[in-house]
């Protein structure tokens, strides 16, 4: 059984990543946005004027924005550990002792991160990780059926998750 009193917590779950689903999505950006993006700059060439150096801009930016988009959403994480839960989302790793969750659970269907896993913390608020969501099913190597056919049964993450907290709370990880 791991144990924290060697000094580093033991690593009890993280949630998969399949490159394959970067590539994918790499590619679809690609056959979608950088055309409109090589449409919107010969616009901006062909008006040859202020709203073509605008539209030549757009263009640009679009293509960045894609690049960012891409790189950031490769840092999410989930990681179970017997120190607590790492979430990496787009712009920041929290962590969060076990001490400072009160309840895991699967989250309600909200737009942004619909069915995730869901931590509750002593102050009340809630933690819920887009990398444990249906959104990131195909990312995790999950179909997105894994959730179950009306959304509402724990995946991996979370039942990675509630195990562990039910250990921390019969002090198998030490207090």
């Amino acid at each position: 059984m791991p144990s924290t009193h060697s000094g580093s917590p033991v690593i009890l779950f993280r949630a998969p990543t399949r490159p394959w689903a970067l590539v994918v999505a790499t590619a679809l950006s690609v056959v979608v946005l950088l055309p409109l993006a090589i449409l919107l700059a010969v616009l901006g060439v062909v008006a040859d004027s202020a709203s073509g150096i605008v539209l030549g801009l757009v263009a640009g930016v679009l293509v960045l924005l894609l690049g960012c988009l891409l790189v950031v959403s490769a840092r999410q994480h989930f990681t179970v550990t017997t120190a607590g839960i790492d979430v990496a989302s787009y712009l920041r790793t929290r962590h969060l002792p076990w001490s400072s969750i009160r309840l895991v659970r699967v989250g309600p269907p909200t737009v942004f991160s619909p069915r995730a896993t869901e931590l509750v913390l002593a102050d009340g608020s809630t933690v819920r990780p887009f990398a444990t969501s249906m959104n990131f099913a195909l990312w995790r190597g999950e179909t997105p059926l894994s959730h179950g056919a009306d959304g509402t049964a724990p995946t991996r993450c979370t039942l990675a998750a509630i195990d562990a907290h039910r250990r921390y709370l019969a002090g198998e990880f030490g207090r």
